[in-house]
């Protein structure tokens, strides 16, 4: 019972990991598009991003890197 409980638990944190790496590799590709296509700095992505995105997550915590 434990082993077959330790391996949901295992493929359950692999579909997570594996989500918030396609999750953040979007992010990262559409930073990206907005800094190339619409010539946005960094201070343009973060404002984009307290409107757009930040709201969305009121009670979550987001950390934020843009690559200078």
């Amino acid at each position: 019972m434990a082993y077959g409980q330790a391996n949901k638990t295992l493929y359950e944190a692999e579909a997570i990991a594996d989500t918030l790496v396609g999750v953040t590799k979007s992010i990262g590709d559409a930073i990206k598009e907005m800094k190339d296509t619409l010539q946005f700095g960094n201070e343009d992505v973060l404002e984009y991003m307290k409107y757009n995105l930040i709201k969305d997550y009121p009670e979550g915590r987001i950390i934020i890197q843009v690559p200078q």
